[in-house]
């Protein structure tokens, strides 16, 4: 019974939905780390670009994958 539920909660929508968009964003990261480290970019600064930019991108595919709402930068009005 206990497996059972587990089963209906994985199959949800949405937990489907993130298990592919986390997919998705490892892919990107990794992929962009790959690529700065194949233009001969220092590991160091291949990490720290790499990292921004799949941070960027995790929120924007995150919002719009899994929330389906349109990403945009007003949430960090009220931090400016």
């Amino acid at each position: 019974m206990k497996y059972l539920f587990l089963l209906e909660r994985l199959a949800d929508p949405k937990i489907i939905r993130l298990l592919g968009a986390s997919v998705v964003n490892t892919v990107f990261g990794y992929s962009v780390y790959a690529a700065l480290l194949f233009f001969s970019t220092p590991y160091l600064i291949a990490l720290f670009v790499a990292t921004i930019v799949g941070v960027i991108f995790n929120y924007f595919s995150f919002a719009r994958l899994v929330f389906n709402e349109h990403g945009n930068w007003a949430v960090y009005s009220g931090l400016l």
